[in-house]
């Protein structure tokens, strides 16, 4: 190495790209998981629900292990890099529109048993109770 020399860090878009690859590539576990489920279905064709039903749970374990895999940002040593990684993993929120937070006004609210409760009422306080 030359003299005074310095290492550049690698490109953040170098960086993510790596990240973000590894995480689309299959594993695996998904495979064997994919391959045993098409033999199952083979081999014991009358017990389809069952192996649906657990395919389905299996699927759920699955998309749960995903959700919780994110990009190893800690493992990023250039500084700038990992806030970026970190920034492309949890993007910031949308605000909303300023127009959203005025409520429109409502017409008023019209009971459509309120008429009918009071006929029933009426008719009720004309009935003799001690007659």
């Amino acid at each position: 190495m030359m003299a005074g020399a310095t290492l550049e860090p690698p490109a953040v878009e170098t960086v993510l790209a790596r990240v973000f690859a590894r995480r689309a590539s299959w594993r695996l576990s998904e495979i064997v998981f994919w391959i045993g489920a098409f033999l199952i279905l083979l081999v014991w064709p009358s017990r389809s629900l069952l192996i649906n039903e657990i395919a389905i749970l299996a699927l759920f374990v699955f998309a749960q292990s995903a959700l919780a895999a994110g990009p190893k940002c800690n493992a990023i040593e250039s500084t700038s890099a990992r806030l970026a990684c970190y920034d492309a993993a949890s993007p910031p929120k949308a605000e909303k529109p300023a127009g959203i937070e005025k409520a429109l006004p409502r017409p008023e609210y019209n009971d459509p048993f309120l008429a009918e409760d009071a006929r029933t009422t009426a008719k009720l306080n004309n009935i003799c109770r001690g007659c």
